[in-house]
């Protein structure tokens, strides 16, 4: 409200320098070149279809689709996820009905997809995911 009242009598916005810095953090840069974002996150999302098409042992109604760069799992009434290629990002963007969206970068030296902003590893935190909502161990 006051940035908006202040921008109506034509003073300059300011801004903290711990704003700026707090708001604008940078997310970990890939060092991926564009053959190799693809070759990895297709590698991913294949590997995920593959270890995800067990969930018609859990649930009736789950639908799996993997087609252009987007994999889509859906879990009736639990839920759908949604994990996709941004390869401008060089990032694989993820929407969970448990924790909602995430960006994850490769890690080359862990070998792992990472979150950007809490490190957390998309693998892991899929598997308890869907512990949460199957209320059991699903083996990803």
């Amino acid at each position: 409200m006051a940035l908006a009242t202040a921008e109506k009598r034509g003073a300059p916005m300011q801004f903290s320098q711990r704003f700026i810095a707090s708001e604008c953090a940078a997310e970990p840069v890939s060092e991926l070149n564009e053959a190799e974002f693809h070759g990895i996150a297709d590698d991913l999302l294949e590997d995920l279809e593959g270890r995800l098409d067990a969930l018609d042992d859990f649930l009736d109604d789950a639908e799996l689709t993997n087609s252009q760069g987007v994999l889509t799992a859906s879990l009736g009434d639990k839920g759908t996820y949604v994990l996709n290629k941004q390869t401008p990002n060089r990032q694989v963007w993820w929407s969970s009905p448990v924790s909602g969206p995430k960006r994850f970068y490769w890690n080359a030296e862990e070998k792992k997809w990472m979150g950007t902003r809490d490190g957390t590893e998309l693998v892991s935190l899929l598997r308890r995911e869907l512990k949460q909502l199957l209320g059991s161990e699903f083996e990803l």
